[in-house]
């Protein structure tokens, strides 16, 4: 796509009331749990050995491992995706190497030892999910958190594109059905516009745009509901008068 001029977005409103997936859980006397997240079914995942709390190393684990702790959780959930990133903070206490085929009820049925390979730096942390066609990335961006509410499990994350201080959220209906509950992520209000790029001249460069707290360059075609809307010379006289060189 040419670095060269406009943008268009179009909102869509419903009023439908929407019907989400309600699911009773149980977390206590468990010897898994998550923490550091937005809920129980996010987070640092830790593990109870002999009454003493650890954490899950990250060398070998994947989403096999992932999915038999959300298991354990609660019997419909699966894993949406695994981090070692350090996102939900540091533990403490043993740290344990899982390996799991997928298939088992709980970790404890897995392979597992105690790992010295590891440190608290590389814990594990994990998404539950209880939606059978929840996806972790979305035309907003990937999924961040989930809440559990009294109206089910609400997922969320920030938008990209500019948008990172608004939201999205999905929830999951009876029916297994993966439906958006909010979008802020269409709100894109210019708030600013410079040319950039190295130029001889003063008044020439890539038209860039500030939506949010990114700056983006502007499209010379872009194509919404079939149709086609181009650049023309009265748009470039608006970017310019924006500018303030005319």
């Amino acid at each position: 796509m040419d670095k060269g001029i406009v943008i268009f977005s179009c909102v869509f409103f419903t009023t439908d009331v929407v019907r989400a997936l309600y699911r009773e859980y149980n977390f206590t006397d468990k010897d898994i749990r998550l923490i550091g997240g937005y809920s129980e079914l996010e987070g640092r995942v830790e593990i109870r050995k002999h009454g003493v709390w650890g954490t899950m190393c990250s060398k070998g684990f994947g989403l096999n491992d992932a999915n038999v702790v959300c298991r354990m959780l609660h019997k419909d959930l699966r894993s949406i995706d695994y981090f070692f990133d350090g996102r939900y903070g540091v533990g403490r206490g043993p740290i344990t190497n899982l390996h799991c085929s997928g298939s088992e009820e709980s970790i404890f049925n897995c392979s597992q030892y105690s790992s010295s390979a590891c440190t608290h730096s590389e814990d594990i942390g994990l998404i539950c999910v209880g939606c059978r066609n929840a996806t972790l990335e979305t035309t907003h961006g990937p999924l961040e958190h989930v809440n559990i509410t009294t109206l089910g499990d609400v997922y969320s994350g920030s938008c990209m594109k500019g948008l990172s201080s608004q939201q999205f959220m999905f929830t999951c209906t009876p029916l297994g059905g993966w439906i958006e509950l909010i979008d802020q992520c269409t709100n894109t209000v210019v708030s600013n516009i410079r040319l950039t790029g190295r130029s001889d001249y003063y008044m020439e460069g890539f038209v860039e745009v500030s939506v949010g707290d990114t700056w983006l360059p502007l499209c010379g075609m872009t194509n919404i509901n079939r149709k086609t809307y181009i650049m023309h010379s009265e748009h470039a006289h608006i970017v310019c008068s924006m500018i303030g060189k005319r």
